[in-house]
């Protein structure tokens, strides 16, 4: 059983009523991502000093998972602080203007950061070992024994014998009275794709055991396996979606099922038009060898190039950008889906019916998306 993560405005305490998933009946309809960060962050702690307000702006800069650090941090205070009176009793600025206000606090806990990533280097080594120390106690009743018997005899994500995985790549935990073992890689994916619960028995995970395994992972750099072991396409548009909305967009993995191996050679050929024609020219290697093939293939490997593009999103931003609007072209849900401000980013677009490729192409710039 749960606790609800949601918290009351202005005094930050949490919700926690009981509950089987984040959120109890009372809050079922607040669900925000905010919540969950500041839950992964301090957990269930009320919000009292400027010393939680840098935990949890801490926790963000140091999460490689949050690409807009900076507006996901204003917005934890301006969701939770209504009432600045609340907010200016942990920060004495004296500037009535809310804006500044804000600033100012960010300001105050990035150069925070900046000061304490520094004085890290100084002293990394001692407290690298320190670190480590702690960590391997805490990840020790997860080691894999091989003369203990658990509930399970294989891996139920690759169905390996247990006995036939190596050590130190399978994760112990506890359920009730039964202990699982499951490669941590394989896990930790599973949990990130469908969330925190047993496959086998479908109870919830605490929250607690999945901080745990992301040590475990840590520590016997396991996160430098290839996680992207796709037995179907559905798997592999899970993770597309996934490194999409890191960005900032919406999308979902039904939509991409729904899309041909025409419409993906069609998105794929507009995309290297939009970006690399006009003013803001973004030329790039991405898709080159996916436009001339014809194997079954085309549908993983669109999946394994957009996701190396929305991985690189923070320095490729107008190149994701122009991959949303080509895919909005060829699909309804995506293009019903795409923000208000990406029509104020102007790219120019070819329009081509690709039925003949002698055919003449005339280039126009469009400020907003094709209407098909």
């Amino acid at each position: 059983m749960n606790l609800c993560i949601f918290r009351n405005i202005n005094n930050c305490k949490s919700c926690c009523f009981k509950t089987k998933g984040n959120y109890c009946n009372l809050h079922i309809n607040n669900e925000n991502i905010i919540y969950e960060i500041i839950n992964d962050a301090i957990g269930f702690r009320q919000i009292t000093s400027a010393t939680d307000i840098y935990d949890i702006f801490s926790y963000i800069y140091n999460n490689p998972d949050i690409y807009t650090k900076e507006l996901v941090f204003k917005k934890i205070l301006k969701t939770l602080f209504i009432k600045q009176s609340y907010l200016r009793k942990l920060f004495q600025f004296n500037n009535p203007n809310y804006d500044f206000f804000m600033s100012k606090i960010f300001e105050l806990n990035y150069n925070t950061y900046q000061l304490q990533k520094k004085l890290d280097k100084v002293n990394y080594k001692p407290l690298a070992i320190i670190k480590n120390f702690f960590i391997s106690i805490k990840i020790k009743p997860h080691l894999y024994n091989p003369k203990l018997t658990y509930t399970n005899e294989n891996d139920p994500f690759t169905m390996e014998l247990l006995k036939d995985i190596p050590s130190k790549e399978l994760f112990v935990f506890y359920d009730n009275s039964n202990s699982y073992c499951f490669k941590a890689n394989e896990f930790r994916y599973f949990i990130r794709t469908n969330g925190n619960w047993n496959p086998y028995t479908k109870r919830t995970i605490e929250p607690s055991t999945v901080r745990v395994l992301d040590y475990y992972i840590d520590y016997f750099h396991l996160n430098k396996i290839n996680d992207r072991r796709w037995s179907t396409i559905e798997q592999a548009y899970t993770d597309v979606a996934i490194a999409i909305e890191k960005i900032g967009f919406y999308t979902n993995t039904q939509w991409y099922l729904k899309l041909t191996s025409k419409h993906i050679k069609n998105i794929i050929r507009l995309f290297k038009i939009i970006s690399t024609h006009g003013n803001n020219q973004q030329p790039n290697d991405y898709f080159d060898e996916l436009i001339d093939i014809n194997d079954d293939n085309i549908f993983y490997n669109f999946a394994k190039e957009t996701i190396r593009l929305f991985e690189n999103g923070d320095s490729n931003f107008l190149l994701c950008c122009n991959y949303m609007k080509a895919i909005g072209v060829y699909s309804n849900d995506f293009y019903n889906s795409l923000p208000e401000w990406l029509s104020d980013i102007e790219s120019p677009i070819i329009i081509n019916n690709y039925v003949s490729r002698q055919r003449d192409i005339d280039i126009v710039y469009l400020i907003n998306i094709i209407e098909s």
